[in-house]
């Protein structure tokens, strides 16, 4: 049997064991890679009703012979270009930057327009509430997305989900109060090392037509697209129909 001196001396080895595990496992944890939830935060956000004061260097463009105008930043470029067939059209703007072209930066509008001379879309001015998501999209893109499956079902697999989706509606000004309806979520992204992305996706209607604008970046690069989201606030209608 040990003796009372060799007794706590065993005791002060136990402690002292336990110590240096402990400091061992807090130093592995602190050397962890932080999580991308952890390293960006939430950049994914209810857009609000405000008005939005468009900054001096952004672009008016018309698109879709005259059907809407759409604002944005001088460094979204149109990419691609898809003429109206089979009732419907679409192009892309991309971010570009030419002053360092090496330093990669994913900024994205993509915008969808649909036309059916039948009126089978809601007035522009016609609240929808948002909990029937499906009623809303269903018609929009029944032709684009076989038989009008859910956008985000569509768009995003639930493997890539990180944060909703999440879904509202916005009142926004043009030539009369119109609504724009909104589905919102965060994925993962699908380059190596970037990190996730923060996206939208706005469906405005107006009876006879409708447009689709989805505007998504990295959200690394959250300050650089600030106000992006907020280029749903500058859709405007070429005429509202009744």
């Amino acid at each position: 049997m040990p003796n009372e001196f060799e007794t706590k001396m065993i005791n002060i080895l136990k402690i002292i064991t336990i110590s240096v595990i402990a400091i061992f496992f807090i130093g592995c944890s602190d050397n962890k890679a932080p999580s991308d939830l952890e390293r960006y935060g939430n950049t994914f956000s209810h857009i609000n009703n405000k008005r939005f004061e468009v900054p001096d260097n952004w672009n008016t463009h018309e698109l879709f012979d005259g059907a809407f105008q759409i604002q944005l930043p001088n460094y979204m470029k149109q990419t691609e270009s898809h003429p109206m067939g089979n009732s419907s059209a679409s192009c892309i703007f991309m971010y570009r930057d030419t002053t360092d072209i090496n330093n990669y930066h994913y900024g994205r509008v993509g915008i969808d327009y649909y036309r059916h001379s039948g009126g089978i879309y809601a007035k522009a001015n016609e609240y929808v509430n948002y909990s029937d998501q499906e009623i809303i999209f269903a018609p929009v893109l029944k032709n684009a997305l076989s038989g009008g499956r859910k956008v985000l079902e569509y768009t995003v697999p639930d493997a890539e989900l990180l944060n909703g989706p999440i879904y509202d509606s916005h009142s926004l000004f043009g030539e009369k109060l119109f609504y724009a309806y909104d589905a919102f979520y965060r994925r993962k992204g699908h380059t190596k090392g970037e990190g996730p992305v923060s996206c939208h996706i706005f469906l405005m209607m107006n009876k006879t037509e409708a447009a689709l604008v989805t505007i998504a970046f990295h959200d690394k690069d959250s300050i650089l697209f600030e106000n992006l989201f907020n280029a749903v606030k500058t859709f405007q209608w070429y005429k509202i129909r009744e």
